[in-house]
This record gives structure tokens, C-alpha cells and sequence, in this order.
């Protein structure tokens, strides 16, 4: 049995253990012009950090560029860029090289290829949401996809001040040469977490709503990647009430909000003892009554 070794144990052996290439294949099943085809090679006998050689092949037209990485765990993960001009229909397949081994294999499966995917549209129905909004997002295709293909949305936070973040993702067909979904909004965390712009003014920074952006993946294909979308801004609402000792409302009572961008805002309470003040930046906000100051 081939990994079977018989030795006496009274005695020091040496074995000398062959370095291999156990498998190449693909992850990906399409190999869609223009975006990149996930593959995986496992090896044994190969010790971290070696280098491994990819080459992409083609039945026809232009074959994918060629990749470098290293083995770890006698394992290689990697992404081979379909070119955009792709054959239709044209077998795809990969060799792996272990230079320093002297060691190829060839994928064990092709993979078609197909079209690049091109956008006409990628848009949010709206440039202002508020709480409990349920938002349309649509993403109209001009080429390169089939109606009941499979397309993924995905949701980012784009903050300036910081890094974006995923939001969520929910999946969808195409139909009619466009993919749609409803999105109900509301905001994922407590709103007194977002940096005001106080807080922010001593590093350089001011403050921003919290703002969205989405990207539709067709194939591992990704459209919308540079925020193409627009981004979409997190507008809040406040109640604003004074009460006296004995928890009795106290009307008319003018005030002032002190905003988390800084602004300020004036207004006076109904004869009730409270006001909703809507379409405010979200976040920490202070609240004077200057006839009581």
C-alpha cells in the first residue's frame, strides 16, 4: 500500500518521503469573462512556503493568465482571472507546476466559459432611508446573463473615517435581464456608538451619516465594486419630552438640539409635553431648554 512503510523498530531507519501533487480541480463550475475561477490543489510531502505554478489553458481563443502562490498544509488556494475575451463555450482548464520539484499536474475537469457580465443600471430606489423603509434595489443587465440565473446582493457600510463593512446579503434570479430585491432597512446597531463630530474633529475627521452601498455577484462576478450604486444615507428621528417632579408633561416648552454633526436645530413642544423632530443625523444628541437655563 502506497504511505505504508515496514521497518524494524530495534534500529534507526531512514525513509525518504516523496513529495506529490494528490489532486488539482476546480471550485468554481463557470468560467465567466472578466471575473476570476476559484481553484484548489492539495499536495503531500510538501513543506510550507513552496512555491506552486498555475497556467490556465483554453480549448479556444485566449486562455487565463498565469498565477504564483505557495503551498500550506500541502494545500493552494487561488483565484485564475478569466480574460474578458473569453471564448464562448470554450473548455477551461489549469496545469499546477512544483518547480523545485519537478512535479505537474493537470485539472482533473474543464470548466465552460462564458460571456463577461455587462450593466446598464445598478441603482437604489431612493437616496434617503429611514427606520422600518423597505428599499428596492435593482440591478438592470445590458449582457452576458440568462433569465433564472442566481444573483447574490450584497450590502456594505461605507464609512470614510474607517473601513466598509458587510452589512448582509440575500439572493435572487434574474429575470427579464435584471435582478431585484426589497431590503428592510433598520439600523444594526445602537445609533449612541457612531462617533460624533466632536469626537472626530481632533483626529482630522467630521462627521457622516452612516451611508450603504451594494454590489451584485452573478458567476463570482462582482458589479458595483466602486459603489456604482450610490450610496444610500441613514437619516433618524428623535422624541423630544420635559417633565417636571411629578412626571407631569410640561407644554410649550421651546428647546434646542445639539446634533451628532454639530448642527443645531430649534423647535418647542406641543401642548402634550413632547415633539418628534425627524430626518436628523444619527447618533448622540443633547437637548437644552433655554428658558430653564
Amino acid at each position: 500500500m502506497e504511505g505504508e512503510y515496514t521497518v524494524s523498530t530495534d534500529k534507526k531507519e531512514k525513509i525518504k518521503l516523496n513529495s506529490r501533487i494528490i489532486a488539482a480541480d476546480w471550485l468554481s463550475w463557470i468560467a465567466r469573462g472578466g471575473a476570476v475561477a476559484e481553484l484548489r490543489v492539495k499536495t503531500a510531502f510538501v513543506a510550507d512556503g513552496s512555491t506552486i505554478e498555475i497556467k490556465g489553458y483554453s480549448s479556444m481563443g485566449k486562455a487565463p493568465d498565469a498565477i504564483q502562490g505557495r503551498i500550506y498544509g500541502d494545500e493552494f488556494i487561488g483565484n485564475l482571472l478569466i480574460p474578458e475575451k473569453v471564448k464562448a463555450g470554450a473548455d477551461i482548464w489549469f496545469e499546477a507546476k512544483l518547480p523545485k520539484h519537478g512535479l505537474k499536474m493537470e485539472s482533473g475537469t474543464t470548466i465552460p466559459a462564458k460571456p463577461p457580465i455587462l450593466a446598464s443600471e445598478i441603482c437604489w430606489d431612493r437616496e434617503e432611508v429611514h427606520r422600518e423603509d423597505e428599499v428596492l434595489l435593482t440591478c438592470q443587465f445590458e449582457s452576458g446573463v440568462v433569465d433564472g440565473e442566481d444573483a447574490v446582493f450584497i450590502i456594505y457600510e461605507h464609512n470614510p473615517n474607517s473601513y466598509d463593512f458587510k452589512v448582509t446579503s440575500f439572493q435572487t434570479l434574474i429575470k427579464n435581464n435584471k435582478a431585484e430585491a426589497k431590503w428592510l432597512f433598520d439600523y444594526h446597531e445602537d445609533t449612541a456608538q457612531i462617533a460624533t463630530h466632536k469626537e472626530l474633529q481632533p483626529v482630522g475627521k467630521s462627521y457622516i451619516n452612516p451611508q450603504y452601498y451594494f454590489m451584485v455577484v452573478v458567476d463570482g462576478m462582482k458589479i458595483g465594486e466602486k459603489r456604482e450604486s450610490g450610496l444610500l444615507k441613514f437619516l433618524d428621528w428623535i422624541r423630544i419630552e420635559l417633565k417636571d417632579h411629578y412626571g407631569k408633561p410640561i407644554p410649550n416648552e421651546k428647546f434646542t438640539l445639539i446634533l451628532s454633526d454639530n448642527s443645531r436645530r430649534n423647535g418647542q413642544l406641543n401642548a402634550e409635553g413632547f415633539a418628534i423632530e425627524e430626518d436628523i443625523p444619527p447618533g448622540v444628541y443633547y437637548t437644552l431648554f433655554p428658558d430653564r437655563m
